[in-house]
């Protein structure tokens, strides 16, 4: 008789090992707050109206009490001299929460507005391209009287860092960097873009000098033209010449005749 091949006996299937979570997936999560469409409005013009209450402290120098002193103070502090941009900011960026419907989708504004705030911030403290009074001295360099005129305790923060692992220099390089990082994210523009634009302006301006050249030199006769060019040691005029004097006598001479 056949004999039947043995079976080995099978192992049981190990259940597969569960996903390890990361710390980061592990920290709790704030909940996400859904606005309507109309309390979105609201908030926009509540910022509108701060802006404007704020900017007529600032710049109308109205009385605006305990508050309203405050805050102007508080930016001035934080921000140097762009502080006083700050109610036209708030009043803008109501603006645009307002149109939020009609500007372009998918343009990080925020992370634009930032990178702007940063670099130009840096750029005060740190006296990048000659913008503001320059760098504080040692001796006051978190003194509230010394950077309120430059960057606020944000750009002098930000050049302590920066000027310890980069250098000073190494500030102004990432001022720079900043800077052009933000208008990009706002505009949404690239610098291919800018320098093609820039050389088709540059070209439509010539062009339009060639043609006012030409038709001036249409409508205007060429000898005015030619004479309003011309040097005016060149601008002699030819010698007059004088008939020379005749006789008494061929005179006569022609009469009897």
């Amino acid at each position: 008789m056949a004999t039947r091949p043995k079976r080995k006996p099978t192992k049981g299937k190990r259940p597969p090992a569960r996903a390890r979570r990361s710390l980061l997936a592990a920290r709790p999560r704030l909940r996400k707050i859904a606005l309507e469409p109309h309390q979105i409005d609201i908030l926009a013009l509540a910022l509108i109206a701060v802006g404007v209450f704020l900017g007529g402290v600032e710049y109308a120098h109205w009385a605006g009490g305990a508050v309203g002193d405050g805050v102007v103070r508080a930016t001035k502090f934080c921000f140097g001299v762009l502080g006083y941009a700050v109610p036209a900011a708030l009043v803008a960026g109501g603006g645009l929460i307002l149109a939020r419907e009609l500007r372009p989708p998918a343009r990080p504004l925020r992370t634009g507005v930032i990178c702007l705030v940063a670099a130009l911030t840096l750029a005060l403290a740190a006296g990048t391209l000659g913008i503001g009074p320059g760098q504080v001295p040692a001796d006051h360099f978190w003194h509230p009287t010394a950077f309120e005129t430059r960057g606020g305790v944000i750009g002098q923060a930000e050049l302590w860092v920066t000027s310890h692992l980069f250098s000073t220099l190494g500030s102004s390089v990432l001022a720079v960097f900043l800077f052009i990082a933000g208008v990009i994210l706002v505009t949404g523009a690239t610098l291919a873009g800018a320098i093609r634009a820039t050389g088709t302006g540059v070209a439509d301006t010539g062009r339009a000098l060639r043609r006012s050249t030409g038709d001036l030199r249409a409508t205007v006769p060429y000898w005015s033209f030619s004479a309003a060019f011309t040097p005016w040691h060149c601008q002699i005029s030819s010698p007059i010449r004088r008939r020379a004097p005749t006789s008494t006598s061929g005179r006569s001479s022609r009469a009897r005749r």
